[in-house]
């Protein structure tokens, strides 16, 4: 009541007072320790294991039936343990994995126990069969848990990379019915990794057609780029060992693709393609044979798919991307002169066209980063030319990179010209795969793209000396400044066949 009768803003003398004894006995007591301390080391504790946890039966008698009050607090002196730094005798790591499984016989459902336990095990202490045989138990008590499977499969893939075990977990979350789906996919990552190509695309089929019938397009976009993924391997491999045999052959690798198109490297091989494998689920779908919200997909649907989506691939393969597989000649000719900053690669010139597209997406989305950083520090306004300067030249794909200021926003006012063309079909490359001769290439065209191949990319590539007199064409801005420096007189005219 004295409180509330106290006039608003007028503060109590005693009050004051006694505010200002506390705050002068705080300031002296921090003196006062920090003096007394100042000249002491500091040591920080480490707890060091000397005794083990009793059998889980002593234990369970003792608890008086509060089994999971215990585990709560060995769970808790884990955490202190692992934070001081949990030494044991001889750095062993029997004693902490005796500790968890004591931890989890008292309360079998404490999931982050079991978690928490191969953290310490398998990442910080790299006992990973003892991580693993915690984790295993912690399936078997708990089947309905995805969480634990998954960290088995993690550790099995990148740690271990024990692939036998990682089918396991996979299988453990396959049959979990509220297991994400991202977990499931895992299986086919399992295979595709061990080299298994087929069965990870029967994998995928599989769940392509569960989405499908549930209308997932998402999930159903996912997968299809799984299955791109998969089947480019699958070419890639055996074209890597087509020029396996070639340089066997000949003593040294093929300079064009088109040299790998004999039968003596490249043999015939089965294997399914992107076209087939569309028109095998559309095909299903029209006769009604795919079922709606199917959660269990038959085993006849998934063969019937991957067989038909199966052909003979004579030649070059075809592209899941939709582009061409060449050898790239600035990568071929860098491995050459730099074997040892290529070595993560088996063939690091041997590439498709949609590696290309990569290499030039990289390239635009820095000049676009470039032109939006102007535009927000002047307005809205396309930066000059002269700032863009840096990035114009030839593109990977046979043509170059444009910029217009003049352009309505960044992504019309810089592009690569090739990449417009091939995604647009007018590069007559796209989608090439089979035998040679190639009906569609015309005769002054190889697989691998050059600023000879359009007669617009030969205007601008004489315009920008990217094509000397004599037809040459040059592929960096040093040799155009080198060539320039020793080119004297009018340019020579040239044009490619058809111009």
């Amino acid at each position: 009541m004295a409180l509330r009768n106290r006039r608003r803003g007028k503060v109590d003398l005693k009050d004051l007072v006694l505010g200002v004894l506390i705050l002068l006995a705080a300031t002296h007591s921090a003196w006062f320790q920090d003096k007394r301390f100042a000249h002491q080391e500091f040591r920080s504790g480490v707890y060091k294991q000397q005794i083990k946890l009793p059998p889980k039966e002593a234990l369970k008698f003792v608890t008086l039936g509060y089994d999971n009050v215990y585990a709560d607090w060995l769970w808790l002196q884990s955490i202190q343990n692992f934070g001081a730094g949990w030494v044991t005798e001889n750095n062993v790591t029997e004693p902490i994995s005796e500790y968890f499984d004591t931890l989890t016989d008292l309360d079998p459902q404490f999931i982050s126990a079991y978690r928490f336990g191969n953290m310490i095990l398998g990442e910080n202490r790299h006992d990973y069969d003892a991580a693993q045989a915690l984790i295993r138990k912690g399936i078997h008590l708990n089947p309905q848990d995805y969480d634990l499977p998954f960290l088995g499969l993690y550790s099995s893939i990148w740690e271990t990379k024990d692939m036998e075990a990682a089918r396991f977990y996979a299988d453990r979350i396959r049959n979990i019915p509220d297991a994400p789906n991202y977990m499931k996919r895992m299986e086919e990552y399992i295979e595709r990794k061990s080299g298994h190509l087929g069965a990870a695309f029967e994998i995928n089929a599989r769940y392509l057609l569960q989405y499908q019938s549930h209308n997932n397009d998402i999930e159903f976009a996912i997968m299809r780029r799984r299955i791109r993924s998969v089947l480019e391997q699958w070419y890639a491999q055996d074209l890597s060992e087509a020029v396996d045999k070639f340089v066997e052959a000949n003593g040294d690798g093929p300079r064009r693709i088109e040299e790998l198109m004999d039968a003596r490297y490249l043999e015939p091989f089965e294997a399914p393609t992107m076209e087939r494998l569309d028109l095998s689920l559309q095909l299903i779908e029209e006769d009604g044979r795919l079922p709606k919200n199917m959660d269990e997909v038959p085993d006849a649907l998934v063969e019937e798919v991957v067989t038909n989506s199966t052909t003979r691939i004579v030649g070059l393969p075809p592209d899941p991307y939709g582009f061409w597989y060449l050898i790239y000649t600035p990568y071929r000719e860098g491995f050459e002169k730099a074997p040892k900053q290529y070595e993560e690669f088996e063939l690091p010139y041997l590439i498709s066209g949609n590696d290309l597209k990569t290499r030039i997406d990289q390239i635009t989305a820095s000049a676009h980063a470039v032109i939006l950083e102007h535009q927000n520090t002047n307005n809205g306004e396309l930066p000059p030319a002269e700032l863009m300067d840096k990035f114009i030249g030839p593109d990977q794909l046979g043509g170059h990179f444009e910029y217009d200021p003049s352009a309505a926003n960044h992504r019309e006012a810089f592009y690569s010209t090739g990449l417009r063309r091939a995604l647009s079909k007018q590069d007559p490359r796209m989608g090439l795969w089979g035998p040679p001769p190639w009906k569609q290439l015309p005769s002054h065209m190889t697989l691998e793209p050059s600023l000879l191949d359009f007669p617009e990319e030969v205007r601008w590539g004489r315009a920008h000396g990217y094509i000397t007199q004599d037809g040459r064409e040059l592929r960096t801005r040093e040799e155009v400044d080198e060539n320039a420096a020793l080119t004297e007189g009018p340019m020579i005219p040239f044009a490619p066949e058809g111009e």
